[in-house]
């Protein structure tokens, strides 16, 4: 499965508006038609997934908008903006990147992502 399939089929979940797939690096590999994000912000966003501390101090940006994170642990950024949200989560080669708008919850979002890893994980990705 090429990579843009899997960012198409991670935006295809319950509540995720779109959604990336990002190498450590921070480089964008695929994005869903509706990811609102940009390179710069995706880089951000690679750059503190394995440092809850600063992610927390610092938030991120997605969409031009800050985001406050709510949860920070190595491997899993979860953050808000007004009524959007977005949640990062690492895989064996990549981070996975979504976001949200009302209706939609963050716990709805992160539960949809880390589906996603795990299918990621068990496909050796």
């Amino acid at each position: 499965m090429s990579w843009q399939s899997w960012a198409d089929n991670v935006a295809a979940y319950p509540g995720v508006a779109g959604a990336a797939l990002v190498g450590f690096d921070g480089s964008i590999w695929a994005q869903s038609a509706g990811f609102v994000g940009n390179a710069a912000e995706a880089a951000k966003i690679a750059s503190m997934i394995d440092s809850p501390d600063t992610a927390r101090a610092s938030g991120f940006h997605l969409a031009g908008k800050k985001h406050f994170v709510i949860i920070a642990t190595p491997g899993q950024i979860s953050g808000k903006a007004g009524s959007a949200g977005a949640y990062a989560a690492k895989s064996k080669t990549c981070i996975v990147i979504a976001h949200y708008v009302e209706p939609t919850t963050q716990q709805e979002l992160n539960g949809s992502v880390d589906k996603f890893v795990e299918t990621l994980v068990a496909a050796g990705c």
